[in-house]
């Protein structure tokens, strides 16, 4: 960046917020939004691309590829200098080569310390987030006009850049005349005025060689010094700049993302060869069926349980004993006031030494022994019997489960 001269200030502070003119998807025809694809990383570290712009840590630059005819055009962009570091030059401005710009390899500008000088228009040349200068240089020397001192305006920076970004329009008459706009306002307190002869070679170097877009973070000049101070920490400082669009046309380089890029076409499905239909698979045999589950029919086994349970007797001299259970009626655990299929079972259940005592417990009605509930076993029965009466009730605690004696 070129370092001028500030005889003069302007100060005009902008409040609020500014909406940008362009909301995606409605640019103006033919415009340009270059993307990381057409941007050079000249110097820099911790450079990164965000869609049309870019962020910036430390010292660093980006340039683009193209260089643009701006001639009736614009440069258009929001820039956030919340985190910029006071005495740390955050920029963008344009320098014309009259090459193409392969970056930090071939970089010019009007002071020419690195190749041939060239001219150069600075956008903004922020102090941190305090204020903010435009300068003009055509001429790479010191005899006066929009020379390497250039000509300059100066302009405080809004409230709102501490917290957020500002809004820049920038455009370019016909005639060379470049017009920047902060939020609106525009910064035109001139230390020099721009003549005509200034306004003339924008527009011849414009139309040969087009104007490259740079950005960068540096320090040396600010503008602002005594106000903003000056040899700030680069390091740590960091801005960045959103939504760019640019208005013109492209003179030398590659052409960058146009904003209204109409998306690609989906892929054209390959042709398909007529083939032979594969032959039917082979019909599946029917399922067989699933065997019967095995009963678990021990007693009292009728149809499919009976040929289950005895096929399942062993084959040893038991065998007759097992299919006799398996069609003898299941013992029940009715052992009193029986009825139906439980008398048959209870009566079977009898022993043979006291068979008919047992089939009338069998058949009589059931009384408790113990006032309560007897069990189901002498034992439970006799448990249960109070000391009050102990004997008589052990009694019929026997008589009640004979088959246990």
């Amino acid at each position: 960046m070129a370092p001028h001269r500030i005889l003069s200030v302007c100060v005009v502070i902008v409040t609020g917020n500014y909406t940008v003119t362009y909301p995606a998807g409605s640019y103006p025809a033919g415009s340009y939004c270059p993307h990381a694809d057409d941007m050079i990383v000249d110097y820099g570290n911790h450079v990164v691309f965000d869609a049309n712009g870019w962020k910036i840590t430390g010292g660093g630059r980006v340039s683009s590829k193209a260089a643009f005819n701006l001639l009736g055009g614009s440069i258009e962009f929001d820039i956030d200098l919340s985190r910029a570091n006071y005495g740390v030059n955050s920029n963008f401005y344009t320098v014309s080569p009259p090459y193409q710009n392969k970056g930090a390899s071939n970089y010019c500008d009007i002071q020419g310390q690195h190749n041939t000088p060239c001219m150069e228009m600075d956008i903004i040349e922020a102090n941190g987030n305090c204020g903010y200068g435009s300068c003009w240089h055509q001429w790479p020397n010191h005899n006066g006009g929009c020379d390497q001192s250039g000509c300059g305006t100066d302009m405080l920076l809004p409230q709102s850049s501490r917290s957020g970004s500002v809004h820049f329009k920038v455009t370019f008459a016909n005639d060379g005349w470049m017009a920047v706009f902060m939020n609106g306002q525009e910064n035109k307190a001139y230390n020099r005025w721009p003549d005509d002869g200034s306004k003339r070679e924008v527009a011849r170097v414009f139309k040969v060689a087009g104007a490259v877009l740079e950005s960068s973070s540096w320090t040396g000049f600010v503008p602002f010094a005594s106000k903003c101070g000056e040899g700030g920490d680069a390091d740590s400082s960091h801005f960045e700049v959103h939504n760019l669009v640019v208005q013109g046309t492209v003179v030398q380089g590659p052409e960058p993302t146009k904003c209204n890029a109409p998306a690609p076409p989906p892929p054209t499905p390959p042709t398909r060869r007529r083939q032979t239909p594969p032959p039917p698979p082979p019909t599946p045999p029917p399922p067989t069926p699933p065997a019967p589950m095995p009963s678990t029919c021990t007693c009292g086994c009728t149809d499919a349980g009976l040929e289950s349970c005895v096929r399942g007797c062993p084959t040893d001299d038991s065998f007759a004993t097992c299919v006799s259970t398996c069609s003898a009626p299941c013992a029940g655990k009715c052992a009193c006031g029986c009825t139906g299929a439980d008398l048959e079972s209870c009566v079977r259940g009898c022993p043979t030494d006291t068979f008919a005592t047992c089939v009338g417990t069998c058949n009589s009605p059931c009384s408790s022994c113990t006032g309560g509930d007897d069990g189901s076993s002498l034992h439970d029965c006799v448990g249960s019997c109070a000391s009050d009466g102990f004997a008589e009730c052990v009694s019929c605690c026997t008589d009640e489960f004979p088959s246990i004696i």
